[in-house]
C-alpha cells in the first residue's frame, strides 16, 4: 500500500510540476509596433536609405525584455543587398553607442524587412533602432500611424534629430519578468508536491 502512494504521489508531482512551468513559455508580442505607414513609396513619400543616410527611432521598455524580431518598412533595396540593423543607447536627441547590430539581405518590393530569431536582451531603459544600407540603396515609407516620435538621421556621418519622419518600426519580444516569475512559480510548486511525495512513504 505504501508503495501504491508512493507511486501515484510522484506520478501527480511530475503532472503538475510540468504544468507549472507553462507560464515560462511565453509568445512574442509587439514591443513597437508604428503600423504600416499610410504614405508609401509608390505615393511618393519616402525617405532615402543608403550608404549617406541612415534613419532611425527612438523606443523605451519598461522592464527586462529578451527582443526577438527588429523589423522596418522598407522599400527597393538594392545594391550590396546587405543591410544592417542596429540597436543603439540613448545619447539624447541621436542614436549612441551600439549595443547590438545584426545584417540581413534586402529585398525588392515593399513592406517589413528585418532580423528574426533573435536573443537580444535589454534592461529596461530607453534605446534607439537605426536602419543602413551603406552598400546600396532604397528607402523607408514615412507617415505610420502610430510613429515613435522621436527620430533621427545621418548626413556626412553627423547624426541629426528629426522628429517628423514616423518611419515604420516593428519590433517584437518577451518580456522576462513573466518567465522569471514561471520558474520560480514551478520551482515552489515542485517542492511542495515533491515534500508531499516524500511523506507518503511513512504513512501506514
Amino acid at each position: 500500500m505504501n508503495r501504491r502512494i508512493l507511486t501515484r504521489s510522484s506520478i501527480l508531482a511530475t503532472a503538475l510540476a510540468l504544468a507549472s512551468l507553462m507560464p515560462c513559455v511565453t509568445l512574442a508580442s509587439n514591443i513597437v509596433y508604428t503600423g504600416v505607414p499610410t504614405s508609401q513609396s509608390n505615393l511618393g513619400w519616402s525617405y532615402s536609405l543608403n550608404y549617406g543616410q541612415s534613419l532611425a527611432a527612438e523606443f523605451s521598455i519598461g522592464s527586462s525584455t529578451t527582443i526577438t524580431s527588429v523589423e522596418g518598412y522598407m522599400n527597393s533595396l538594392y545594391g550590396n543587398p546587405t543591410a544592417t540593423i542596429t540597436i543603439s543607447q540613448d545619447a539624447g536627441d541621436i542614436p549612441g553607442s551600439t549595443i547590438f547590430s545584426g545584417n540581413f539581405t534586402g529585398a525588392p518590393g515593399e513592406g517589413w524587412q528585418g532580423l528574426s530569431s533573435l536573443n537580444w536582451i535589454l534592461g529596461a531603459g530607453t534605446y534607439w533602432v537605426t536602419f543602413n544600407n551603406p552598400g546600396g540603396s532604397g528607402g523607408m515609407a514615412g507617415l505610420a500611424p502610430f510613429p515613435l516620435l522621436n527620430e533621427a538621421y545621418t548626413n556626412s556621418g553627423n547624426w541629426y534629430g528629426q522628429d517628423s519622419l514616423y518611419i515604420g518600426v516593428w519590433i517584437q519580444g518577451e518580456s522576462n519578468s513573466v518567465a522569471d516569475s514561471g520558474a520560480t512559480l514551478a520551482l515552489l510548486v515542485g517542492t511542495f508536491i515533491g515534500l508531499a511525495a516524500f511523506r507518503s512513504r511513512f504513512v501506514k
